[in-house]
């Protein structure tokens, strides 16, 4: 059975979200002070926000593209 365009964008939007948190505090966390960097938390979420963005519609327009070459 094919998965729906909703079921398909809501399953991008769950992920990214649990990614962009997870992203969040490992760059604020570990990553930035290991490498010296100072980083606000305001800077720190709009970058990972535009990455979450970007994770969503590629993710949206692979699994569109799966599902199509799948079922066709």
């Amino acid at each position: 059975m094919q998965q729906s365009r909703l079921a398909s964008i809501l399953e991008q939007v769950v992920q990214a979200g649990l990614k962009f948190v997870t992203a969040m505090a490992c760059w604020q966390l570990i990553v930035a002070p290991l490498f010296g960097y100072e980083v606000t938390l305001a800077t720190n979420f709009g970058i990972t926000f535009i990455f979450m963005l970007n994770s969503i519609f590629f993710g949206y327009f692979i699994r569109r593209g799966f599902n199509w070459w799948h079922h066709r």
